[in-house]
C-alpha cells in the first residue's frame, strides 16, 4: 500500500497510488454527473482557492464509497465509456483502493469538515487566538485516534469534541467491512496529522499564543481566524490576468481592491456632486501613484540588472583566473605564440605583442578599458593611454565622457593589461 502525505488545514493526509489517484479524480467527476446532475468545467472541477482545498477530495471519497453499488452498476451497465468499464470497475473492486477511499472519508467527515465549519466558515464567530484552545482539544483528539484509530469508527463527535451531525455517508464510513485494513491505514495517517499541527500551530498549541492574556484578545479581536479572503484575492487575480494578459500590476490591484471593497457600491450611494469630487480627488491620485510605482519599478529593475551583473562578474572572474595563470606563465618567458593569445588577432595583437616585449613604441598608445566598479555595482568604460611600460605599465586613467586633462595616472600590473586583451575588456584605438 503506497501511502504518502500532502498538506490541509489540519496537515498531511492520506495520498494513495499514483493510478489511485487518477482513479480517484475520475470517479469524483462521474460521481458529481451520476448522482447531483453537476456542471462539468472545462478547467476545473471545484471552486479555486475558496473552501476547496483537499477537503473536496476527502468528501467525495466518502461519498464515492457511499454509492459504491450504484456507481458500480452505472459503470459496468449504462456507461459508454470503455476507460470507465474496464480500468474503473475493475479498480473500484480492490479493497486496497475502497479501504483508502474509506480512510479519506472519515478523516473528511471527523477532522477536516469540522476544522472547515469551524475556522474558515468560523461559525463560532472567533478571533485568531481565541482559536487556539480549539486547536489543543483537536491536537488531543488526534493523538487519542492515533493510538486508537478504532475509536473513529465509533465515535459520537468530531476533532473538536463537538457532537456530530448523524448522515447516511457517516454511518456507511463507520460500518465499513474493511474495518481492519481502514485501521491500519488510519494508523500511518494519524501521526503525521499530529506531527504537522505540532510543527505549524505550536504557538497556539505550547508557545505564546497558547494562554492569551484579555490585552491580546482585545488587540487580536478584528484578526480572522483563516487566509479566505486572501485566498479569494489570488483566485481574483488570477482570473484577470487570464482575461488580460497584458493588463498591468497597477490595474489588476486597483481592479481587485475596487471589487473587494465594494468601491462603486459606496460611490453610487453617494449625489452626483459628491461623486464627481471623488473622482476627481481619486484621478489625481491615481496619478501620484502611477508616478511612484513606475519609479519603484523602476528601482527593481536597476537592483535586478545590478544583481545579474554581479552574477555575471562572479562568473567572469573564474575564466580570468584561469586566463591569469597562462598569460603570466607566457609573459614570463616572452612567448607572444603562447595558447592563450591566439585569440587576439589584427592591430588588437600587435599592441598585444608590444606589451609582452616591452616595446616602447606602444608608449602613448590610447585604449578603452572596462572595468567592474564594485561601488557603482556594474562595469564601466575608462578612457585610458600608456604613459611608461615595464613590470608595471602606467596608465593615465579618466572618464569616457571626459577629458584627458583630468586624467590620473596608475601603475597596473602587465600582466592584467594582457589578461584583460585576451578577455575582451581592454581595446586599443
Amino acid at each position: 500500500m503506497d501511502i504518502g502525505f500532502f498538506h490541509t488545514p489540519v496537515g498531511p493526509v492520506c495520498h494513495i497510488t499514483q493510478e489511485h489517484g487518477v482513479l480517484l479524480a475520475r470517479a469524483q467527476l462521474a460521481t458529481l454527473d451520476l448522482l447531483v446532475g453537476a456542471p462539468r468545467h472545462h478547467d476545473m472541477d471545484v471552486p479555486r482557492y475558496v473552501g476547496n482545498r483537499l477537503h473536496v477530495m476527502f468528501h467525495m471519497g466518502g461519498v464515492l464509497v457511499h454509492y459504491l453499488r450504484q456507481f458500480l452498476a452505472f459503470l459496468e451497465g449504462s456507461c459508454k465509456s470503455e476507460f470507465s468499464r474496464t480500468f474503473l470497475s475493475s479498480h473500484l473492486r480492490k479493497e486496497s483502493l475502497v479501504s483508502q477511499l474509506t480512510a479519506l472519508g472519515l478523516i473528511g467527515k471527523l477532522i477536516t469538515g469540522p476544522w472547515m465549519k469551524l475556522v474558515y466558515k468560523n461559525a463560532g464567530d472567533h478571533s485568531n487566538v481565541e482559536m487556539s484552545s480549539y486547536f489543543k482539544t483537536a491536537k488531543l483528539t488526534i493523538d487519542v485516534w492515533s493510538a486508537n484509530p478504532s475509536q473513529m469508527f465509533v465515535s459520537e463527535k468530531d476533532v473538536f469534541l463537538q457532537p456530530l451531525i448523524p448522515d447516511l455517508v457517516l454511518e456507511t464510513l463507520q460500518s465499513s467491512a474493511l474495518y481492519s485494513i481502514v485501521e491500519d491505514v488510519l494508523k500511518e495517517i494519524l501521526p503525521a496529522i499530529s506531527a504537522v499541527i505540532d510543527k505549524q500551530l505550536s504557538r497556539y498549541i505550547s508557545g505564546d499564543l497558547s494562554e492569551p492574556s484579555r490585552e491580546l484578545l482585545e488587540k487580536t479581536v478584528s484578526a480572522a481566524p483563516h487566509n479566505i479572503w486572501a485566498e479569494r484575492v489570488v483566485g481574483m487575480t488570477c482570473q484577470l490576468w487570464k482575461r488580460c494578459p497584458m493588463a498591468t500590476i497597477g490595474f489588476l490591484d486597483a481592479k481587485i481592491k475596487a471589487k473587494t471593497n465594494k468601491l462603486m457600491e459606496w460611490l453610487d450611494s453617494k449625489d452626483e456632486v459628491e461623486q464627481e469630487k471623488l473622482v476627481a480627488f481619486g484621478r489625481k491620485r491615481a496619478g501620484l501613484l502611477r508616478k511612484k510605482r513606475r519609479e519603484n519599478e523602476k528601482g527593481i529593475d536597476d537592483e535586478i540588472e545590478i544583481r545579474m551583473n554581479e552574477l555575471m562578474q562572479m562568473r567572469s572572474m573564474k575564466s580570468r583566473r584561469k586566463a591569469d595563470k597562462e598569460v603570466t606563465a607566457a609573459f614570463k618567458t616572452r612567448d607572444v605564440d603562447a595558447v592563450v593569445f591566439q585569440s587576439v588577432s589584427g592591430f588588437q595583437r600587435e599592441r598585444l605583442v608590444q606589451l609582452i616585449k616591452q616595446d616602447g613604441t606602444i608608449v602613448g598608445a590610447l585604449f578603452q578599458h572596462k572595468w567592474y566598479d564594485e561601488e557603482m555595482r556594474k562595469d564601466c568604460i575608462w578612457q585610458a593611454r600608456v604613459v611608461k611600460i615595464g613590470k608595471k605599465t602606467t596608465t593615465a586613467y579618466w572618464c569616457a565622457d571626459g577629458n584627458e586633462d583630468d586624467a590620473e595616472d596608475y601603475d597596473v600590473e602587465t600582466v592584467e593589461l594582457l589578461t584583460d586583451m585576451v578577455l575582451g575588456d581592454l581595446v586599443f584605438e
